[in-house]
């Protein structure tokens, strides 16, 4: 996965999991909407270098900042952590090579 020129990419992906797989959460970026992630999707959003902010909101939510350089590719992955009412979600950028693993 490759950027355009003078931009970044970012690569947002879920495992498939049974715990927690009926939770999507939508990701937002200060642009706008990204998209929704579910169990076993990938998500790519072409930014700006510079600070990027994602966010995603269920009963509760997470955020995450890449600080993102032109010409790389960034790995998020997203999980659903338990909660009292519903689950949650969670971001954690992972290396490439953690990422094509997963993916």
């Amino acid at each position: 996965m490759t950027p355009p020129s003078g931009k970044a990419l970012v690569v947002f992906y879920r495992p498939s999991k049974f715990s927690g797989g009926a939770i999507r959460f939508n990701i937002q970026h200060t642009d706008g909407p990204v998209g929704q992630l579910a169990g076993g999707t990938v998500i790519q959003k072409v930014v700006n270098p510079g600070a990027n902010t994602f966010w995603a909101q269920a009963v509760s939510g997470d955020r995450i900042t890449i600080q993102a350089e032109a010409g790389k590719t960034y790995y998020v992955r997203g999980e659903v952590r338990g909660g009292i009412a519903a689950g949650r979600p969670k971001f954690t950028q992972v290396p490439e090579s953690q990422a094509r693993g997963e993916m």
